[in-house]
């Protein structure tokens, strides 16, 4: 079978002309003209849909790095910075510090998610 994928031009400005090179290339392979257009269809079809599941991850990937940046920025907004002292001034401090190490961490997350990575 010939290489069909190496046959049908990555040119979007005339999706026509590749459509039919395609097809005059697996006719010259053995294929007939209808045989030939259905396979055409048929691999458009599956890679419009490869192209739609791919806007899709990254729409969900985007709107997740958004969810995430927006908790960073609510339990960042718990740090307490008002004046305490003894064993309250301690748990402040850690508290705080504990604060900004899961900010930094959903912070961390939302930035994979919007480069497309995995967390």
């Amino acid at each position: 079978m010939p290489n069909i994928i190496a046959s049908v031009s990555t040119d979007d400005t005339n999706p026509s002309s590749a459509h039919e090179d395609a097809v005059k290339s697996l006719i010259k392979g053995g294929f007939g003209e209808r045989q030939a257009r259905e396979i055409i269809a048929s691999v458009r079809g599956e890679a419009q849909e490869v192209g739609h599941r791919a806007g899709l991850r990254r729409a969900i990937d985007a709107t997740r790095a958004e969810v995430l940046r927006d908790a960073a920025d609510l339990l960042d907004a718990l740090r307490d910075f008002s004046p305490s002292y003894g064993a309250r001034k301690a748990a402040q401090i850690s508290e705080n510090v504990g604060i900004l190490r899961a900010t930094a961490e959903l912070r961390r997350m939302a930035d994979e998610a919007a480069t497309g990575g995995a967390s």
